[in-house]
């Protein structure tokens, strides 16, 4: 069974070490299934956006889910996820490298960007704002 992950990261302020959250939706046959949020201590919105993609996955394997589509408007986590490019950053690349030990735990992934608080992908948003 798959869903569909819709998570977006923030930080305030945006380029320093802000105060960083995450916002994360699953959707399954058009319903909304879960909503979280979570707190990640300071950080860039880089940084944000990376957790907020942690977090939904590890929350995904918690609930039971394999397969999943994760829909994101960081295009530096969408590009660095499809191997379009490489995570330099130390911070950033021991994230990057935890996503990819939750990421062989799944049947399936596939990681798609979206605009900016677009459909459920808005929801996330907020919740990452809480």
């Amino acid at each position: 069974m798959s869903i569909n992950i819709y998570f977006d990261g923030s930080s305030n302020p945006p380029n320093g070490n802000g105060f960083t959250m995450g916002g994360i939706v699953f959707e399954q046959d058009d319903k909304v299934i879960y909503e979280g949020s979570a707190v990640f201590g300071r950080g860039t919105n880089n940084y944000a956006e990376f957790k907020a993609l942690w977090f939904a996955l590890t929350m995904a394997l918690r609930l039971g889910y394999k397969k999943a589509n994760c829909y994101g408007d960081s295009t530096l986590v969408i590009k660095a996820m499809n191997d379009h490019c490489v995570v330099r950053d130390s911070k950033l690349l021991s994230i990057y490298l935890s996503i990819g030990e939750l990421a062989r735990q799944f049947d399936w992934l596939s990681y798609i960007y979206v605009k900016r608080n677009t459909g459920l992908h808005a929801l996330a948003d907020k919740l990452s704002k809480i």
